[in-house]
């Protein structure tokens, strides 16, 4: 049997859904803003690290460690891992691309924004398939 709901319970199941995302949305703003933190972090001290090594091939192995980048595919419950190796790629390279850029929630945002392109983008890949 279908339940009617009034207008009102409409609206309600509405704002709920509307907070629920702007939850989601800073919870995400605060996992990419650490990501980015702890990624320019390590970064920073590869070339500390390497000064005298011109092939920088000495890296911490602990920095998988400190990714907090899986939290963010638990909240948005990715569990492809082709679609997290593909959105993962995403992240690093945006994050690269603005390295050592202290405006890490301008960051976030765009990495989010490109992160919710590419999520479209393999929803539709996978309707397809």
């Amino acid at each position: 049997m279908l339940m009617e709901y009034s207008s009102d319970d409409s609206r309600r199941r509405a704002n709920i859904t509307e907070k629920s995302l702007k939850e989601n949305h800073k919870i995400c703003m605060s996992i990419v803003v650490a990501f980015l933190q702890v990624f320019d972090t390590f970064h920073f001290m590869n070339e500390l690290i390497n000064v005298a090594n011109k092939e920088k091939v000495d890296f911490w192995s602990l920095e998988e460690h400190y990714n907090p980048v899986e939290a963010l595919f638990l909240l948005c419950k990715v569990e492809d891992e082709n679609h997290k190796d593909i959105m993962y790629n995403v992240i690093f390279t945006n994050a690269s691309q603005r390295l050592g850029d202290k405006d890490f929630k301008g960051r976030a945002k765009d990495i989010l924004t490109q992160l919710e392109k590419t999520s479209r983008m393999l929803s539709t890949t996978k309707a397809i398939a």
